[in-house]
């Protein structure tokens, strides 16, 4: 196992080539419960900067939960950081656990932080994979909420149909296409068309052309 200088050593060595990329936490590994564990802010993604408290309740769990997997096993998570000139830029962050032999109720996380906005060309289409996440998680609940019958008006919608059209394909009146549009936006929290075109692509509805 490395030992402390050592550590140190190739921690100066990373910071000296990425400053302000790496971090060293000396965390207590508590005795927790799964419960507790399950219940955490472990295997998450951070659309807004942590706070100091949860920062440190992010990096307690991390460190336990790391000490329950074989030695160099690494734990990533995404989170934005704060505003530089009206922009929040996603990073990657990666974390160790150091445990030093002689103190088991104890550790140290190396925290490496990478800039995803320095992936360049690369870099919109894993925001959009990142956003369209975060996105798919906070409205899971709402497409859920969704009958059989809203889900395929829906999938009509934002393929283009008119409510006359709809009305044609699925064999109702317009007035109960009106009304299932009004349940619809109600229930995904949206107020036009625009709105569903966002749920169409991270969802990925079935596209049909109009007839």
């Amino acid at each position: 196992m490395i030992n402390k200088a050592a550590l140190n050593k190739a921690v100066q060595f990373i910071t000296d080539l990425f400053p302000d990329n790496i971090k060293v936490f000396s965390i207590p590994l508590k005795e927790r419960s799964a419960g507790n564990i399950t219940a955490s802010l472990l295997h998450k993604n951070f659309c807004e900067p942590l706070s100091v408290e949860l920062e440190n309740k992010l990096f307690e769990e991390i460190a336990l939960y790391l000490s329950k997997k074989e030695p160099g096993y690494t734990y990533t998570f995404f989170y934005r950081n704060q505003r530089h000139h009206g922009i929040r830029e996603w990073n990657l962050c990666s974390a160790k656990l150091h445990s030093p032999a002689n103190n088991s109720s104890s550790g140290e996380i190396v925290l490496f932080t990478y800039d995803l906005s320095l992936l360049e060309e690369q870099k919109n289409r894993t925001y959009k994979i990142l956003d369209d996440d975060l996105f798919f998680k906070e409205h899971l609940d709402q497409m859920a909420s969704l009958t059989r019958r809203e889900k395929e008006i829906a999938i009509l919608l934002s393929s283009g149909y008119s409510n006359n059209q709809i009305a044609k394909e699925s064999n109702i009146s317009e007035h109960t296409v009106t009304t299932h549009r009004k349940n619809i936006n109600q229930k995904l929290g949206i107020q036009n068309l625009a709105g569903l075109l966002q749920f169409a692509d991270v969802f990925e509805f079935s596209k049909k052309e109009p007839a």
